[in-house]
C-alpha cells in the first residue's frame, strides 16, 4: 500500500511538472531529475534573445569597407583580410568574405532591416501566444495541450476532475460537452469502460519512464522519458529517423501523413482540404495516398567542406556532347569550376586554376572534340542549392565545385585506375581542386557511361566487376589526396542505348545499384530528349538530367541513399502475374501523357515458347498486375523496356516503357517544368510461381 501512496504522490508531482512547463512564464525553470528546466514560454523567448545577440555581435563588423562586388573586395584586401560586399538580398545587409590566398571565402552574413524586423514580429507572436493553447478560448476548465489550426482540442487537462481528455481518453460526448468547438465526425472518440484503465500509471512500477498512457497490463503506450527528455511510445520514432518518415518527408497532396506502413503507405493522416481525419478503417478508406516512404541510412554520412567539388565521370555524355547551345549561362548562387569551364580545357591546354563562378560553354575538349556544350554540372549544382534553400539551409554556406572529366567513346576498361585518361585528367580534377582549397571533399562522382560497352563485346559479369572495382579506387584514391573522411559515393543513370539489343550493360548498372551501397542510380534516360545523332541528349536534356543528379545528393546530404523506383519481384498465381516495386512515392503510374505510349506499357512475359500476350495491365498498391493470356511453359521472365521502342521516340535501339511513380520534385528548363518523377528502370525478373 505504501508503494501505491508514493506512485500516486509521484504521479500528482510529475502533473505539476507538467503544468508548469506548459504554463510558466519567461523566468520560470522547473527542477526535473534533479535538473534546472525551462518552460516552453522560456524556452522559446530565450531562444529568440539569442537570434538578437548574434544581431548585436555582428554591428561591430558591419562598419568594415563595403564593396560592390566580391571581385573589387578581393582586389582591394591582403591576403587574410576581411571585407564586405552589399547584398543584393533583402533578408541580408552585407556578405562578409575572407581573401585566403586570392580566393574569395564567405565567413557569413548580416541581417537587413527587414529581417531584424521579422525577428521582432517573431518575439511579438510568442508573447501573443505559444501554440494554439494561449489563445484557446473555450471552457476554461480545459487546458489544452494539443489543438488543431482551428483551436479544437485534441488532447487537454480536465482541472475539475484531474485527468486528461481527447481522443481515446473520453468519449466523444463527454467531449463536446467541455469545448467550444466540435471534433470532426470523422474522428470517432472509444468509451473506456473499464475505470481500471484510467487509473493504471498510479500503479505503474517502471523506471525512468513517466507513464501518460498504459494499457491494462500496465504496459506503456505513450510516456515520458527523463533522461532523454523526449515522448516515447508505440509507433513512435526518434529525432534520428525522424526525416525519413511519413510527414518529414512528404511533398505530395492536402493529405498531411500521421502514420504509414513500412512502405510509406498512409495509414492514418490529415486530410487538409476537408479538415478531417482519414486513414484505414475511415468510412471506408484505403491507404493508396501520395507519400513517400521511409528512406534507408547511409553507410556512412558525408562530411560537407568549403569546396564540395562532384565530378562527372564517363564518356561522351558526361562532358556533354552534341549538347549545343549551352544554356546554363550565368550562376545564381556561390557554385564554382575551374578556370577552362566544366571540361578544364581553354581549347589548346588544360586551365584549372583559379577557379571561376559555375556556368557552361562550347570550348573543345581535352578528348579533342569540338562538338561538347552543356554539362549536367550546373544544373545539378544550382538545383541542388535551391533544394538546400529550400530545406531552409543556407546553400551559400555549401559551395559546389563541379566539372567533368571524361572521355568521348571510351569503355570502362579506358577510364579505369592505370590508364593514361584516369591518372593524367580524373585524378588532375581531383587535385586541382584541392589544390584551389585544401579545405575539399568529393563526395560524389557522377557517372554517365555505358554506350559503348553496350556495342561493343563487354560482358554482363565483365562490366559489373570493372564498374565496382572503378568506384572502390576512386574512394580510395580521393582520400588519398585530399584526406577526407567520408565516402566518394557513385551516383550513375541507365545507359540506353542499345537495349533492345545488348542490355547487359543496363542491367548490370541496375543490379550494382541494388546490391552496392556506394552505387546509386538516379534514373534511366529514355523518356528525355535525345539529339539527332540518337545516342546523346539535347542540351535540355542534359538539364533535365542533372535535376535527377541533384536529387540524388540532397538525399546524400539528408544521410540517406538515393532512391529509384526499384523491381522487386514477380510472383505468378495461374495466370496472373504480379511485379512489386520498391517506390519512392505512391501512387505507381502507367503514364501516356508525359511518356511516350509504348506497347503493353512496355511489358513483356516471355517462356519456352516465346512471348505470352497480355490481356490486361493494371497498378495495385506497389505492383503491376498482368493477366496472362495463356499458363507459362517452363522457365518465364517479365521484361521491362527492354522489347519495345514507341514510334513516338527517334533514339538508337532504345526500350521505352509508361511506368513512373508520384514524386512531385521538378526542374526548370528554359522556363518550363519537367517531372523529376521516378521512372522505372529498364529490367528483367525471373518468374516464381506461388501457391495458396
Amino acid at each position: 500500500m505504501s508503494d501505491f501512496f508514493k506512485l500516486t504522490q509521484d504521479l500528482s508531482q510529475a502533473v505539476d511538472q507538467l503544468n508548469a512547463v506548459l504554463q510558466g512564464d519567461e523566468n520560470t525553470t522547473v527542477l526535473i531529475g534533479g535538473e534546472e528546466k525551462p518552460s516552453v514560454q522560456k524556452q522559446a523567448i530565450d531562444a529568440v534573445n539569442a537570434k538578437m545577440q548574434i544581431v548585436l555581435n555582428a554591428v561591430a563588423d558591419i562598419d568594415a569597407i563595403k564593396y560592390q562586388t566580391i571581385s573589387s573586395g578581393l582586389t582591394a584586401s591582403p591576403n587574410g583580410g576581411f571585407f564586405s560586399v552589399v547584398s543584393a538580398s533583402e533578408s541580408r545587409y552585407l556578405d562578409l568574405y575572407q581573401n585566403e590566398n586570392g580566393f574569395a571565402v564567405f565567413k557569413k552574413s548580416y541581417p537587413s532591416n527587414q529581417a531584424i524586423t521579422e525577428v521582432a514580429k517573431e518575439v511579438l507572436d510568442i508573447s501573443e501566444g505559444f501554440s494554439g493553447e494561449a489563445k484557446y478560448l473555450g471552457v476554461e476548465d480545459i487546458k489544452p495541450l494539443l489543438t488543431d489550426k482551428n483551436l479544437k482540442v485534441l488532447l487537454g487537462f480536465d482541472s475539475i476532475n484531474d485527468k486528461l481528455i481527447g481522443a481515446g481518453i473520453l468519449d466523444e460526448k463527454d467531449v463536446l460537452g467541455l469545448v467550444s468547438n466540435p471534433i470532426n465526425e470523422a474522428v470517432k472518440l472509444e468509451t473506456i469502460k473499464n475505470s481500471e484503465n484510467l487509473s493504471s500509471e498510479a500503479t505503474f512500477k517502471g523506471t525512468g519512464v513517466t507513464p501518460l498512457v498504459t494499457d491494462k497490463n500496465l504496459k506503456v503506450i505513450l510516456g515520458y522519458d527523463n533522461k532523454t527528455e523526449s515522448v516515447l511510445g508505440s509507433g513512435l520514432i526518434t529525432d534520428e529517423t525522424m526525416t525519413s518518415f511519413g510527414s518529414a518527408l512528404f511533398k505530395g497532396s492536402d493529405i498531411v501523413p500521421m502514420v504509414t506502413d513500412s512502405i510509406g503507405r498512409l495509414i492514418l493522416g490529415y486530410d487538409v482540404a476537408e479538415d478531417k481525419l482519414i486513414g484505414v478503417g475511415f468510412s471506408g478508406q484505403s491507404i493508396e495516398k501520395v507519400i513517400y516512404k521511409q528512406k534507408v541510412p547511409l553507410k556512412e554520412k558525408i562530411i560537407s567542406k568549403a569546396i564540395n567539388h562532384v565530378i562527372a565521370y564517363g564518356q561522351s555524355l558526361s562532358v556533354g556532347a552534341a549538347g549545343k547551345p549551352v544554356i546554363s549561362l550565368n550562376q545564381p548562387y556561390n557554385n564554382l569550376t575551374f578556370n577552362g569551364g566544366p571540361r578544364a580545357f581553354n581549347g589548346t591546354e588544360y586551365d584549372f586554376l583559379p577557379l571561376k563562378p559555375l556556368a557552361e560553354d562550347e570550348n573543345p575538349a581535352p578528348d579533342g572534340s569540338s562538338t561538347r556544350g552543356e554539362t549536367v554540372c550546373s544544373g545539378f549544382a544550382n538545383l541542388a542549392s535551391t533544394l538546400l534553400a529550400e530545406a531552409g539551409l543556407n546553400p551559400l554556406e555549401h559551395v559546389i565545385l563541379a566539372s567533368a572529366a571524361g572521355h568521348g567513346g571510351y569503355r570502362v576498361s579506358q577510364l579505369e585506375k592505370g590508364t593514361a585518361w584516369y591518372n593524367n585528367t580524373f585524378l588532375q580534377h581531383v587535385t586541382q581542386g584541392y589544390t584551389a582549397n585544401p579545405e575539399h571533399v568529393v563526395p560524389a562522382v557522377l557517372w554517365l557511361q555505358g554506350e559503348n560497352d553496350a556495342s561493343y563485346t563487354t560482358t554482363y559479369s565483365e562490366y559489373k566487376q570493372a564498374l565496382t572495382q572503378l568506384s572502390e579506387d576512386i574512394d580510395t584514391d580521393v582520400k588519398a589526396i585530399n584526406s577526407q573522411t567520408s565516402p566518394a559515393y557513385i551516383l550513375e543513370y541507365q545507359t540506353a542505348y542499345w537495349t533492345l539489343q545488348r542490355p547487359d550493360i543496363s542491367l548490370a548498372q541496375l543490379d550494382l545499384a541494388k546490391e552496392n551501397n556506394n552505387v546509386f542510380m538516379v534514373s534511366p534516360i529514355y523518356h528525355m530528349p535525345h539529339a539527332p545523332d540518337r545516342i546523346h541528349l539535347t542540351s535540355e536534356g542534359y538539364k533535365w538530367l542533372s535535376g535527377y543528379f541533384a536529387k540524388a545528393y540532397k538525399s546524400l546530404l539528408d544521410g540517406y541513399e538515393p532512391e529509384f523506383l526499384k523491381p522487386v519481384s514477380a510472383t505468378l498465381k495461374d495466370t496472373s502475374l504480379t511485379v512489386m516495386f520498391d517506390v519512392p512515392c505512391l501512387p505507381l503510374v502507367l503514364d501516356i501523357e508525359n511518356l511516350a505510349l509504348t506497347q503493353d506499357y512496355g511489358f513483356a512475359v516471355g517462356d519456352e515458347n516465346g512471348l505470352i500476350n497480355l490481356q490486361s495491365i493494371n497498378v495495385v498498391g506497389q505492383s503491376v498486375v498482368l493477366e496472362l493470356s495463356r499458363e507459362i511453359v517452363g522457365v518465364a521472365e517479365v521484361r521491362y523496356a527492354l522489347d519495345y521502342q514507341s514510334n513516338l521516340t527517334d533514339m538508337n535501339e532504345v526500350g521505352t516503357g509508361n511506368l513512373r511513380d508520384s514524386d512531385p520534385e521538378t526542374i526548370s528548363v528554359l522556363g518550363v517544368e519537367k517531372p523529376l518523377f521516378n521512372v522505372s528502370p529498364h529490367f528483367k525478373l525471373n518468374i516464381v510461381r506461388i501457391g495458396e
